[in-house]
């Protein structure tokens, strides 16, 4: 609690370097987790505890202190934010990998309609039939495309799950 008051004052500080004073307002919500703010919570928030803080009693050392403060939190949120950038970076590069397999899929489908020269059996009256190769063929061409659209709506999906 104490490590979470002093990162809120650092933020408080450097926000307001030109100000004399702030608010603080602190507030636990309804699973008990504490929350600090400069600026007020929701309305009909219960439990709001304000504060004026005056930034000019620091002294050196808490200067210092509340600097090195906010370097590790921007540390961390740029570790946060490029995680984040790599993550997304990743998901693309899937979805762009699963639509040109969909895309090849669908290509392969509609190319492969045509029977095959040795698909067909007999000319009795001019007339051929077609062989199971055939049909086989078809079945696992329809199910390449499903599975390609099948891969591409879970690289979607990954992708929407990925958080901050």
């Amino acid at each position: 609690m104490r490590l979470a008051i002093a990162a809120l004052l650092c933020l408080c500080v450097a926000q307001t370097a030109m100000a004399v004073e702030t608010k603080v307002f602190e507030w636990r919500d309804a699973d008990g987790v504490v929350s600090y703010s400069n600026l007020s919570p929701p309305p009909g928030t219960k439990g709001v505890v304000s504060r004026e803080i005056d930034s000019t009693t620091l002294s050196p050392s808490q200067r210092v202190a509340v600097k090195a403060q906010l370097a590790r939190i921007d540390a961390a949120e740029q570790a946060a934010a490029d995680r984040y950038s790599k993550q997304i970076d990743a998901a693309d590069l899937a979805i762009d990998a699963a639509l040109r397999r969909l895309v090849s899929a669908e290509s392969a489908l509609r190319t492969g309609r045509v029977p095959l020269s040795d698909e067909r059996i007999g000319t009795a009256g001019g007339h051929s039939r077609l062989r199971g190769d055939y049909f086989d063929r078809q079945k696992q061409l329809d199910s390449d495309v499903r599975d390609a659209q099948a891969a591409v709506d879970q690289a979607y999906r990954l992708r929407g799950s990925i958080e901050p």
